[in-house]
């Protein structure tokens, strides 16, 4: 026999006394690969907005600051003389023609507030952000506070409208995009986002934190929530929106939530921190909730504002259409009286208007943007007033993006219906922005 055969095999030990070999039977380490980290999604693709998106976002600025300038020429309503607040801030001459009719009604508050602070707590209910802003750069500017209140607005709502249609043009394409934009800026209460109000602020801060969102870039999303709820009391409700595009990012999975979550927490910051500065200056914390009695509000169940907003409106369309928009039917603000058949009436078509939009699109326009456009619109039925149950309606739905995204989306392809609808808009914008201007009420 070949005297290899009988040598051990590598792996096998000779066992004493003659037993048996013992073999090592210990399987081998199986090495398991480590998971590669998970990619980081990059953001999607958003252009800029096009040569026809920003003719519109230009051209109605200047349609306006023209028909504001004209009407101004007519005498103010008497009834509302009393109102200019502020007549040591507003300016003469060219100046004053081009620009004063824009500080009308709760813009000689946000004027009072940049200029002298929160002196009383009726002021709470106008919340800081904006008049911090004014403020800001008045100081730095010779405190032309009527000027810089407007070029601060103005450019706040470029900016909005610049980040609206990159947001839009993400998901439903370049037409509905520059749909969104000119629905938006020819909406018949557009006028306020050059008036001194903070109407094109709070758009520009929401529109930016669920942009930033939806790319995923949470710290400035956070810091835009944050902004947001320094800007208006329903500047909070921008967690909603981004709490679900955080999760449907992370594939409805909560394990995946990361550190980035940290960042939805910044909105809540800012109204914390209003919170706290009325805690020290006023002694309670909630005066901006308090300060809505010095506007008769009061704490309504929704559907009851609904159900009183119907009737209101349904009687201000009767007597606009017997007596004119400037009828004198009813109405009183403590010791003032004013019209409201009118503001009554935009009020139920602005809410209706915006219900059927997001009922019609709420599948298409997906969660977040539905969720947010939802309570945005009950938000306000919360707190209805006496004789206006669906007070500033109008102006709360004016800030509501993703109406005017569904309401484009409504209309993609009925070109007829699209360009209708906007010439009825512009019609109505220039009506009531001669009325604005001339101190009279409408939303």
């Amino acid at each position: 026999m070949d005297p290899a055969l009988t040598q051990p095999l590598p792996d096998e030990q000779t066992a004493p006394h003659g037993r048996r070999p013992v073999v090592d039977s210990k399987p081998p380490v199986r090495v398991v690969p480590r998971p590669a980290p998970r990619p980081v999604p990059s953001p999607p693709p958003s252009p800029s907005p096009p040569f026809s998106a920003w003719s519109v976002i230009v051209g109605s600025r200047l349609l306006l600051l023209i028909v504001g300038f004209l009407a101004a020429a007519a005498p103010q309503a008497p009834y509302t003389r009393r109102l200019i607040y502020q007549p040591g801030l507003l300016l003469h001459g060219a100046a004053g023609r081009w620009l004063d009719p824009w500080t009308n009604w709760d813009g000689q508050w946000y004027l009072r507030i940049a200029r002298l602070g929160y002196e009383r707590v009726a002021a709470t209910a106008f919340f800081p952000l904006y008049p911090l802003l004014v403020r800001t750069f008045a100081a730095a500017s010779g405190h032309a506070y009527v000027v810089v209140a407007i070029v601060s607005a103005l450019a706040c709502y470029a900016a909005a409208m610049y980040l609206l249609y990159r947001l839009v043009v993400m998901d439903f394409g370049p037409r509905v995009a520059t749909t969104t934009v000119a629905l938006a800026s020819l909406f018949p209460v557009s006028f306020f986002y050059q008036a001194t109000y903070s109407e094109s602020v709070f758009l520009l801060t929401t529109v930016a934190c669920v942009f930033f969102a939806r790319r995923g870039q949470w710290a400035p999303a956070g810091v835009a929530g944050f902004l947001a709820a320094l800007t208006r009391n329903t500047g909070l409700l921008v967690v909603l929106p981004m709490a679900l595009l955080y999760l449907q990012q992370r594939g409805w999975r909560v394990r995946r939530v990361d550190a980035h979550v940290v960042w939805l927490a910044l909105a809540p910051a800012g109204l914390a921190v209003w919170m706290l500065y009325l805690s020290r200056r006023f002694g309670n914390a909630l005066a901006f909730s308090r300060a809505e009695i010095h506007w008769h509000r009061h704490l309504t169940a929704p559907w009851a504002t609904v159900a009183r907003g119907v009737r209101a409106g349904i009687s201000g369309f009767t007597t606009v259409v017997h007596q004119g928009v400037s009828s004198p039917m009813i109405s009183s603000r403590g010791h003032l009286v004013i019209p409201v058949a009118l503001p009554n009436a935009l009020a139920l078509l602005a809410l209706l208007l915006a219900a059927l939009v997001l009922a019609l699109t709420a599948r298409r326009l997906g969660l977040p943007y539905a969720a947010y456009g939802v309570a945005a619109l009950v938000a306000p039925l919360f707190y209805p007033t006496e004789h206006q149950p669906l007070y500033s309606m109008p102006r709360f739905v004016l800030v509501i993006f993703p109406v005017f995204i569904g309401l484009a989306v409504l209309t993609r392809r009925l070109t007829a219906t699209r360009v209708a609808l906007l010439a009825a808009s512009t019609l109505l914008l220039v009506l009531l922005t001669a009325m604005f201007v001339r101190f009279e009420f409408v939303a």
